[in-house]
């Protein structure tokens, strides 16, 4: 006995003969017939299969047994759920979105919407302490097409490269001891 989430439950181990059942007829019946006659939990199904190795076949999966959708063929289940020619669809003549009428149209979000507009937007020289690396990084862009953490580059690194020029391929510039968030172009 086992006990999950609070309820005992017993284990009933697979014997040799549900394995070699398993083995015969998994990869060409679907899961729910060979649970049925095993008696046994669908899930439980699955992951012995898995231990064991079996996969459906590839006949199967091509199959309408398998339940997946087939190129080329009109499934009736599927057909029904479809949208026919000439049907009208449910949100017809509804209002939608900057077509309303009064304050709420004022409110809606305008696409293309400048950064500047946002209620957290930082100025482009703003300096900020990075939590995750410890160092000061300014913000040199506003460029949306950026990443956002890629608008902010370290202090120090920003310094060096006012003084020598772009960092060489292959190095890495780092502050001075006790001085990564004190780092100013003076």
């Amino acid at each position: 006995m086992t006990k999950s989430r609070g309820i005992l439950r017993s284990r009933r181990p697979f014997s040799a003969e549900e394995d070699a059942y398993l083995r015969d007829r998994y990869p060409d019946e679907p899961g729910k017939s060979i649970a049925a006659a095993l008696a046994r939990p669908l899930h439980v199904i699955y992951a012995r299969a898995r231990k064991l190795g079996l996969q459906k076949s590839l006949a199967f999966l091509a199959s309408d047994l398998s339940g997946r959708v087939q190129r080329g063929k009109q499934d009736p289940r599927l057909m029904a759920t479809q949208f026919k020619k000439g049907q009208v669809p449910a949100n017809k003549g509804m209002r939608r979105p900057g077509w309303s009428v009064g304050r709420m149209a004022a409110t809606q979000f305008k696409k293309g919407r400048p950064a500047h507009e946002a209620r957290n937007y930082l100025p482009i020289g703003t300096e900020k302490v990075d939590r995750k690396r410890g160092v000061l990084v300014r913000k040199i862009t506003d460029d949306p097409t950026i990443f956002p953490v890629a608008r902010w580059r370290p202090v120090h690194v920003l310094v060096w490269e006012s003084h020598h020029g772009p960092v060489p391929d292959g190095h890495i510039v780092n502050s001075k001891l006790g001085k990564r968030r004190s780092c100013r172009n003076t």
